[in-house]
């Protein structure tokens, strides 16, 4: 064995069980010849402190050769340049535990409430207030709660479509932090609308809805041109025949793929617009 090989693993070693030597539980006196068991580290009503997994070693990871468990704090020098000794390798920590695998793809999950509009909503209550102002209405200005109840909907509409039977667009599905409810043709059910302002974002009002849908993507030009094509629609985006009475202060929109839809509120909203 080379020389310096050889000093290289006496030092090895001489740190080794000096740090398990300093590590090794005193047997006070009187006791009987059972050791007492090894305090934990670290105490056990703290929890262990986050650890940066060490960069790959070029080396091969190899088990803790020694007959005693490796000491806390041993710190492991390089191998030497050359280092080969038949049936002891030069020792290495363990490798640390790879993660665990990432849940695999299922269902479209439950719809979260917490992201508001995007650049689309953005431009959609822009188109709504442009065309607004071209017939001498004031804007409404943007509300930060509706635009959250607006994209609540759309996600909710795209991924969890409860507009069947007699159900319309403006109902809600059961995969959200919300009143699941049907809304149906003959308003029978019109506060499962009014009340959603409330129940997700906690806005002090009623909130007043008007949706479309597509089999294709739709477009912010192409949602208004809609409204603009029904009476109905079209009179909630202009407070025309029985809205005529309601002066909007919030308003909160969302497009996401097919669905399109728009939030009108008569309170404004603290809370600011997005």
């Amino acid at each position: 064995m080379p020389r310096a090989a050889l000093s290289s693993l006496l030092t090895l070693v001489t740190l080794a069980l000096g740090c398990a030597h300093r590590h090794a539980p005193a047997r006070g006196a009187g006791q009987s010849g059972r050791a007492p068991p090894p305090p934990s580290y670290p105490p056990p009503q703290s929890p262990p402190p986050a650890r940066t997994a060490p960069p790959p070693s070029p080396q091969p990871q190899t088990a803790w050769p020694f007959p005693f468990p490796m000491p806390p704090g041993l710190v492991l020098p390089a191998p030497p340049a050359g280092w080969a000794i038949p049936g002891f390798p030069w020792p290495t920590a363990p490798a640390p535990p790879s993660s665990p695998p990432s849940a695999p793809p299922g269902s479209a999950p439950p719809v979260a409430t917490g992201a508001g509009p995007d650049a689309l909503g953005v431009e959609l209550a822009d188109r709504i207030n442009a065309y607004r102002q071209s017939r001498g209405l004031p804007t409404i200005p943007r509300s930060r709660a509706l635009g959250l109840v607006a994209a609540a909907h759309v996600r909710d509409q795209e991924h969890h479509p409860s507009d069947t039977g007699s159900c319309n667009q403006h109902s809600w599905s059961n995969q959200g932090p919300w009143t699941p409810c049907c809304y149906t043709p003959d308003h029978a059910n019109a506060a499962c609308m009014w009340r959603k302002p409330a129940e997700i974002a906690g806005f002090r009002g009623s909130g007043y809805e008007i949706s479309v849908k597509s089999t294709a993507a739709i477009s912010p030009q192409q949602a208004v041109a809609s409204w603009q094509s029904s009476p109905s629609h079209h009179a909630v985006m202009i407070n025309g025949d029985k809205w005529a009475d309601n002066t909007w202060r919030s308003l909160g929109t969302a497009v996401l793929g097919g669905h399109a839809v728009a939030w009108f509120a008569e309170e404004p909203d603290p809370t600011g617009g997005f």
